[in-house]
């Protein structure tokens, strides 16, 4: 069947993947996966993919754990219900990108670009997004239980309905600075509602 066939190829671009070692060997690979549609639902587990160019790439319910992806340009990309648990997503570039219902606890989006990005019902318990440009974002219905949010970029930022890293549920406009700004004056004392916050969902330092 032409499943069949799809399942066929893409496990053996999986594995032409998983014995490469450089961008440069990869970037080829991804081209043609991305044009053959074949990165939707791959098995991409820990494969190091920094630097690569996946614009408006379609990969929804990829396993993306644990991926090396710092660096990597995923503009306008789609990753609904994909699983990057783990994953490094340092100054990637995310701007625009459909993340609806993905899982991103406990990644690194430091300095990460998520301008204008789709995050609703996103799940990011105990990610790190220090840095990271969060202008024009959706972050409706999100998880942020034990973020880090220091000296991140907002504007037009929407977290309405969405758990903020002390665990308070958004029903009105909040005071961001206090998990922003190190200076804001309740900072400390809400980064230790975050460690407390952390310990009572199972994280540790």
């Amino acid at each position: 069947s032409e499943e069949q066939i799809r399942k066929s190829s893409q496990l053996q671009a999986i594995s032409d993947l998983r014995r490469t070692e450089t961008t440069e060997q990869k970037q080829p690979i991804l081209d043609r996966m991305k044009a053959e549609d074949l990165l939707a639902d791959a098995n991409l587990w820990k494969i190091d993919l920094k630097a690569v160019d996946l614009r408006e790439a379609n990969l929804q319910k990829a396993d993306l754990r644990e991926c090396n992806l710092y660096k990597a340009n995923l503009w306008q990309a789609r990753l609904q219900y994909t699983d990057l648990r783990g994953a490094n997503l340092n100054q990637i570039t995310f701007i625009r990108v459909n993340l609806q219902n993905a899982n991103l606890d406990d990644t690194n989006l430091e300095n990460a670009d998520l301008r204008s990005s789709h995050l609703q019902h996103v799940s990011f318990i105990k990610a790190n997004l220090k840095g990271a440009d969060l202008r024009g974002a959706d972050f409706e219905y999100a998880d942020l239980r034990g973020v880090i949010l220091e000296n991140v970029k907002l504007h037009q930022t929407n977290f309405m309905n969405a758990l903020l890293p002390d665990g308070i549920l958004v029903k009105a406009p909040t005071d961001m600075g206090r998990f922003t700004n190190e200076k804001h004056p309740h900072f400390h004392t809400t980064y230790e509602r975050i460690q407390f916050v952390r310990k009572q969902i199972g994280i540790e330092d």
